[in-house]
């Protein structure tokens, strides 16, 4: 007989906090998931979030300066996992462009898979700005040291913030993606246990393909499934045993039954690929950034050389 898992959302830095606050309102002691909500700052967050809050006294955010307040969050991590516990599945959500959540999440990650405990990055990414894009590559590329150093693979629900882009649509395919992995880990899927998606998360454990960062793609229909290429594990949710499969060439695959009418498919598909494709699209993105800027920085040069030499600047 199934049985209940229980889900932690630890929500890091501003982006993060925002994004937990939807699923607090659906905490109780059925099935929902505790959150809580790490951060250097109180601009997030309101009265009612407060209890569930670890927040690092003396700082008020790192504005975008990833090593601003990094070591302090550092000696953090701890306590704050001792004071909000993990649970039989964490997932940890924050953005890679700002600069404390961009620090914070990949700490607790590091910290979580260190402990053994199933983990999931939910990230997003920003093309705002050269700053932003930066700090988006170097959350990136730590996650994948972290991979590196722990011989394990790390999981990544990642969505990306573009100028101009709404905010609300990127912010709804994260969350779309916590409540999918909420069914997904629930323990109340017939025939998919916690080691079937354990090995899932971690599937250079029953594969020979390396660890590193994967990319998360969730897929709700089957045809989209056998478009994809590049999967290395597989997770799929169904109704019930009498639905169609769908065809995927991948390394591991597991299936669950949720047994609740319209609650699938469901394909929870691991790739590599994604991840290329988004790292190149980032470092385009920064490098039209840095021409732009060079050209705007010997502009301001000429102009500033040419009023400090004028001939009624006073002396000082």
């Amino acid at each position: 007989m199934p049985q209940h898992k229980s889900l932690n959302l630890y929500g890091t830095g501003g982006c993060g906090s925002n994004l937990v606050k939807a699923h607090q309102s659906t905490t109780d002691d059925t099935g929902g998931p505790k959150v809580a909500y790490l951060d250097t700052s109180l601009s997030n967050l309101r009265p009612e979030n407060i209890d569930h809050a670890y927040l690092i006294d003396g700082l008020d955010g790192s504005g975008m300066k990833r090593d601003l307040n990094a070591e302090s969050m550092r000696k953090h991590v701890t306590p704050a996992l001792s004071q909000f516990v993990p649970g039989d599945f964490n997932v940890v959500i924050f953005s890679a462009s700002g600069g404390s959540g961009s620090v914070f999440g990949p700490l607790l990650m590091n910290e979580l898979i260190g402990r053994e405990k199933p983990v999931i990055a939910a990230v997003i990414g920003d093309t705002d700005s050269a700053k932003a894009i930066e700090n988006t590559l170097g959350t990136l590329r730590t996650l994948s040291k972290i991979s590196a150093t722990r011989q394990t693979g790390i999981v990544m629900l990642y969505a990306e913030m573009a100028p101009g882009a709404n905010r609300r649509e990127v912010d709804d395919k994260i969350q779309d993606g916590i409540r999918a992995i909420r069914q997904l880990t629930s323990g109340l899927n017939a025939e998919l246990d916690s080691q079937d998606l354990i090995h899932w998360l971690h599937y250079e454990r029953v594969t020979d393909h390396p660890p590193g960062l994967a990319i998360l793609n969730i897929i709700n229909t089957n045809d989209k499934l056998e478009e994809l290429h590049g999967a290395l594990a597989v997770a799929s949710l169904y109704t019930s045993p009498d639905e169609p499969a769908g065809v995927v060439h991948t390394s591991y695959r597991t299936k669950g039954y949720t047994g609740q009418a319209g609650m699938g498919p469901l394909h929870f598909v691991l790739t590599q690929d994604g991840l290329t494709a988004v790292v190149e699209g980032l470092e385009r993105k920064l490098a039209e950034h840095k021409t732009h800027n060079a050209t705007l920085a010997k502009g301001h040069v000429r102009l500033h050389n040419e009023m400090s030499l004028s001939d009624d600047v006073l002396e000082f």
